[in-house]
């Protein structure tokens, strides 16, 4: 089976879903050629996360926000993880529902091996 979630907020399934027994992920061969909101470059798989390393046993941390798109935390931690050999991958979570979301990710099944810093922007309410 390969399930890969559309969207922004499905960006960690298509870098996770090879490490966890998808077949295959989809990465757009470049950023003008994207079929869908969300849709990483096959470069950016490769080079940013690493995808061919990430296995069962890689860290898996990230930021969790609403927005998170605006955010480098995933090239600079990728980079430095990448140049100083740590097996990781940092992942941008957009999160809409905190509570569901740090349920889900601590859940026993998930192993409690993600990591996040939270980012938020406040947003005018007349916006």
């Amino acid at each position: 089976m390969i399930a890969i979630a559309m969207g922004f907020a499905g960006i960690a399934t298509r870098i996770l879903g090879p490490s966890r027994g998808a077949f295959l992920t989809y990465g757009a061969l470049d950023t003008e050629r994207g079929t869908a909101p969300g849709q990483l470059t096959a470069k950016e798989l490769r080079e940013l996360y690493r995808i061919e390393r990430i296995n069962r046993q890689t860290p898996i941390m990230g930021i969790m926000g609403l927005p998170v798109g605006h955010s480098v935390s995933p090239q600079i931690h990728n980079a430095a993880f990448g140049a100083t050999g740590v097996d990781g991958v940092y992942i941008p979570f957009e999160v809409r529902d905190v509570p569901a979301f740090v349920k889900r990710m601590v859940h026993p099944r998930t192993h409690g091996e993600i990591d996040w810093n939270p980012s938020w922007l406040e947003r005018d309410s007349a916006a």
